[in-house]
């Protein structure tokens, strides 16, 4: 992630706390989101830097996300019918195919659910130049 965006000590805190409660998942991934999240939340709040006390909201999101991961791409968790014939009296299942589309609509629902936290750092407007304000 971009240290002008967030510290290493905030990204450090997020992706530790993240690893252990999903250890399964690739640090790619993990990464992945994190900057996703941190970028997207900075931007809502109109703001040059991550605002630390979010810290926590991007865990919970990351949580809710990788549950969601897990539920939809594990085949002994959640399959779902793919096709069936009647005479052959064949069924055949999978996994759904709209993870990552499930995926992106949590976060944004989990953006606008966290609204009013997110709310409170927000700033009317970006200040720029030396004495910036994060």
């Amino acid at each position: 992630m971009d240290s002008r965006i967030i510290d290493n000590k905030t990204y450090d805190f997020i992706l530790r706390s993240t690893r252990l409660t999903n250890k399964e998942q690739p640090e790619e991934i993990i990464t992945f989101y994190i900057d996703k999240i941190v970028n997207d939340i900075t931007i809502k709040t109109n703001r040059n830097k991550f605002p630390e006390g979010l810290k926590y909201l991007v865990v919970e999101m990351l949580s809710d996300m990788f549950t969601l991961y897990e539920a939809d791409t594990k085949p002994d968790q959640n399959q779902t019918v793919q096709s069936m014939s009647e005479q052959d009296r064949r069924v055949d299942f999978g996994i759904n195919s709209y993870t990552q589309s499930k995926l992106d609509l949590l976060l944004n629902k989990k953006l606008e659910d966290n609204t009013k936290l997110i709310n409170r750092y927000k700033l009317l407007y970006k200040v720029g130049g030396t004495n910036a304000e994060n």
